[in-house]
Order: C-alpha cells, then structure tokens, then sequence
C-alpha cells in the first residue's frame, strides 16, 4: 500500500483497508458457498477443497482488527484519557449493533414458538455466553457446538477478548518492546495448537480457542507498529516484492501440508481443520469460519 503515509494513518481512515475488507468478505462468503456444491465427481469436490480456503477471510480480519486497533493504542498512549477513550469508542461502535441484533433474533425465534427455533437459536442456558463475548469458549466448557443463527459471534468474542487485555499491554509495555511481546504471543499461539494436538483436543475447540486465534490478531499489532516509522516503511518497500513471494509461497507449502496431513497440518498452521480438510465427512460438516 504505497500511497499510505503515518498521517493518513493517524487520520483514522485508510482507503486501502477497505480492499482488504471486501477481499475478507469474498474469502468467507465462498468458504460457506463450498457447503451447498454437492460431492458429484472429483473435479466439484477438487472446487470445494480450494474454496476451502476462504477461511483466510476470517484471519485476514483478525490482522485488520490487529492493525487498527493497536494503531489507535499506540497513537494515544500518552493521552490522559488512553483507557476511557478508547473504551467508550468501541462501546459505542460496537455494542449498541451487536446486543440489538442478539436479542431481536433470541425474541424473534421465542415469538415464532417453531419446533425448529431449538435446532437454529443457542438453547436458553448457553445465551449468557452471548451477552458476555464468550461464545467462542462454549466448546470448552459444554463439549459440543451445535449450528445456530448465530454461531458467527465467536469471532466477534475473541475480538473483544483482545481488546479487553491488549490496552493494558501497550500502556505498560516500553514502546520498542510491543513488536517483540507481540511477536512472542504470535508463536505462543502456534505453539499451543501443537500442544493442544498432541493431547487430542477436540479440532473446534483448538479453532476457536482465543489462545489458538490470537497470533493473526498480533501479527496486525506487529504491522501498527512498522508502518508508523516512516524510514522502517521505506526498507520494508523495498522488499515488498521478495516479501509478497515469500508469503505466498509459505502459504502454498502450508497447504500442501495439509494435502498429506489434513487435519494435523491445518490445524497448528492455521488454527481450523475443518475449512480446510479434504475428507467427505469434514467437508459435510459446519465450518468454524
């Protein structure tokens, strides 16, 4: 992103974002059309394991969310109402949309009293979990996650989870120590889905787990801090190219890992079996994403 610059950053707006966010969009909407191909021959099923890989949609949104949010912490740091501020911006950006869409649909599904609500609503004891942002640990704590309307929340949950501990961090942290916490946090993420693998924890848990998500959050807070050093930004520009084919070349390796270890590659790579798995089976079943 060439024409952006640290004072288009500290406006608040960066045009560019907006291509990533609709490349994000893209990403998952073609991940969940994969669901509805029917496994007729080879070549549809060939389709559905590449359009798999939308799943990236999710954590491409995580890393923007990382980006933003972290900039906005480390352009007011030193301001007197750091913590207030920042708080009562995404209460407000956040809340009022959220709890107003998760109660109409809980009071719509009660209003309809259909023999079908059960099967598309969280059940009435697991509804608190909504209301706090901790639906994503629902499968930890019950053992099971069944489809629902609203199933799409977790992310929202982890989001929040990371907003409710990473302002501390920042405000405690010496500045040139955040890249190198977040960089740490990164591969402690990587490094909790190996474990979790190793113990045979459940493959939805490990996808959903904060712990397990957190690396692409991080990996955004990492790029907030690069891109507001305007020297640093005109060495990475130099490399982008080299950059941009290293990345993409990781990821063509990741996934021919998964190709031979389906589910254990998929799952310390990128924290989800399931969107990217090639078995019948796991193709049948609801994504994580």
């Amino acid at each position: 992103m060439p024409g952006m610059n640290n004072a288009t950053a500290r406006s608040g707006f960066i045009p560019e974002l907006n291509g990533l966010r609709a490349i994000a969009i893209i990403l998952v909407f073609l991940c969940h059309v994969r669901l509805f191909i029917p496994d007729t021959d080879s070549a549809w099923r060939l389709i559905k394991t590449y359009l798999g890989l939308g799943w990236v949609g999710v954590d491409l949104f995580f890393v923007l969310s990382g980006f933003l949010i972290t900039g906005i912490l480390l352009d007011t740091r030193n301001a007197k109402n750091y913590f207030s501020g920042f708080y009562v911006r995404r209460i407000l950006r956040i809340f009022p949309l959220y709890y107003a869409v998760l109660t109409a649909v809980i009071l719509a599904g009660m209003a309809l009293k259909s023999t079908i609500v059960p099967s598309v609503l969280p059940i009435p004891q697991d509804r608190w979990l909504y209301y706090s942002y901790l639906t994503n640990w629902l499968v930890l704590w019950k053992g099971q996650w069944g489809p629902n309307y609203l199933a799409h929340f977790w992310s929202l949950a982890v989001e929040e989870q990371f907003y409710l501990v990473w302002p501390l961090a920042v405000w405690l942290l010496p500045y040139p120590a955040i890249p190198r916490v977040a960089a740490a946090l990164t591969l402690v993420a990587a490094a909790v889905r190996v474990i979790w693998i190793a113990h045979s924890g459940a493959d939805i848990a490990i996808g959903l787990a904060t712990v397990c998500r957190m690396d692409s959050l991080f990996v955004g807070a990492i790029c907030a801090y690069l891109f507001r050093n305007r020297e640093r930004m005109e060495k990475i520009r130099v490399w982008i190219w080299p950059i941009v084919g290293l990345g993409l070349g990781t990821f063509l390796l990741a996934f021919s890992g998964v190709l031979f270890f389906p589910r254990q590659a998929a799952l310390v790579l990128y924290g989800s079996s399931e969107a990217v798995s090639l078995d019948d089976a796991t193709l049948d079943r609801k994504s994580v994403v």
